[in-house]
């Protein structure tokens, strides 16, 4: 009939064709999406028109959850295709997999870890509270011969210090002499150790520390430390000789330098050990001088030389008065004495003359003597190497019978460096030996 309403389903095939022509607004999604380009013109082919199931894409339900991510300005959002679902990397960013983050973990933090300190041991003395060794002194084979009060063999080899696998323990093996010392510069010496003073042992130690440590833990050599009853006194004589032959020899300046350094800010003066190497001389007591050239020119006097026998009165006259024998006085009637012989007419020259006087009296060790330092001393002068000035040195009379018949050795001593003690040296030092070596020469050594 005429009033019947048109059918709906009619008209919604006519206005399919407009609806996708108009462009759809995208007020119920918040997504990052940019809005979309106005609709395309119908393609010419048939084959590219879209689909019919195109306009549901507006009531699609997972639109509208979306609110809950922060909204992009679009301005700096780039062009998205249509109709394209959410890309995997547009989703909020995640962190990696904490599976994946221990893993990396355990694998990298072996590289990271340093080297632990323990590994490189520190050339440190081993400290009793934190470790039970006992210090290394303990351990060396005078230390362990002086408390079993035996001297022999070693059983074992004596460490200096905690092994260290360090480049600088590697440097300070065995041989423990330095391998460089001025001492050294013209060639190893060959030193007979002839005396030293057990008293002052101790000071030698004091004044020369790190040659003591360095001997400390040497193992015993039987061809230089000679077995003795008393282990002490073999000790006593390994740290003299060692220190003789290694110690840096010094001069007549460095005496003073080392006397200067002992003096402290309030005026105290301690006499400091030196050692020095050089010539020593040993000359003869003026008075038993005089008496061998009075003994050697008496039968030689005779009524026609009368310069000649007015020396040897005159000598005679000093030999009997005791006030007159000072040094000085006794040194000028012995060169008169020899003067007249010159002059004399006799076969025997001087030069013999002293030949034979100094025979007789080096086979009497007739030493010059000096009353100091508490007791009576041979005094001898040392000519330190490469200087010409004498140094006035002191040794125990005691001494006399132990020294070689020599009137010039070439030597190294330790002795202490004191100030003048006779006003009538020109020397304002003087040295009291502690330790006395004589420097020899043997055929094939180097």
């Amino acid at each position: 009939s005429a009033s019947a309403p048109p059918p709906a389903p009619a008209a919604a095939p006519a206005s399919a064709p407009a609806a996708a022509s108009v462009p759809v607004p995208p007020p119920v999604s918040t997504t990052p999406r940019v809005p979309t380009q106005p609709p395309r013109a119908p393609l010419p082919f048939p084959g590219s028109q879209p689909s019919a199931a195109a306009p549901v894409v507006p009531a699609m339900p997972p639109v509208p959850a979306i609110p809950a991510a922060p909204p992009v300005p679009p301005a700096s959002a780039a062009p998205a295709a249509p109709a394209m679902p959410l890309a995997p990397p547009v989703a909020p960013p995640m962190g990696p997999p904490v599976a994946a983050v221990a893993a990396a973990q355990a694998f990298t933090a072996p590289q990271a870890t340093p080297v632990p300190p323990a590994e490189v041991p520190r050339r440190e003395p081993i400290d009793g509270a934190t470790s039970p060794a006992s210090p290394p002194r303990e351990t060396s084979p005078w230390a362990a011969g002086a408390s079993a009060n035996v001297l022999g063999a070693p059983t074992h080899t004596p460490v200096a210090a905690p092994v260290t696998n360090t480049p600088a323990a590697q440097d300070d093996s065995r041989p423990r002499v330095p391998p460089a010392r001025p001492s050294r510069r013209l060639g190893p010496e060959i030193v007979d150790l002839l005396w030293f003073d057990p008293q002052g042992v101790a000071r030698i130690r004091a004044a020369f520390p790190s040659i003591v440590d360095e001997l400390e833990f040497e193992p015993l050599d039987p061809k230089h430390d000679l077995p003795t009853d008393d282990p002490n006194a073999s000790r006593d004589r390994h740290d003299t000789f060692g220190v003789l032959t290694r110690a840096v020899p010094t001069d007549g300046r460095g005496i003073q330098r080392a006397m200067l350094e002992s003096i402290s800010e309030t005026g105290r003066f301690t006499p400091p050990v030196v050692m020095l190497t050089g010539e020593l001389r040993f000359p003869f007591d003026e008075v038993e001088h005089l008496k061998a050239a009075v003994a050697a020119v008496t039968p030689l006097v005779t009524e026609d030389n009368k310069k000649l026998k007015d020396a040897l009165e005159a000598a005679n006259e000093v030999l009997k008065t005791p006030l007159l024998q000072a040094p000085s006085n006794v040194e000028v009637v012995t060169s008169e004495l020899r003067d007249a012989l010159r002059q004399s007419k006799r076969s025997v020259t001087v030069s013999q003359l002293d030949a034979h006087i100094e025979r007789v009296l080096l086979d009497q060790r007739k030493y010059q003597k000096r009353t100091v330092f508490g007791d009576e001393q041979i005094r001898a002068l040392c000519v330190p190497a490469g200087e010409n000035t004498a140094v006035p040195v002191y040794l125990p009379q005691t001494l006399s019978m132990k020294l070689p018949l020599m009137l010039r050795m070439k030597a190294r001593l330790l002795a202490e460096a004191h100030a003048q003690q006779d006003q009538y040296e020109s020397h304002p030092n003087a040295l009291r030996v502690l330790a006395l070596g004589r420097v020899v020469s043997i055929d094939g050594w180097r």
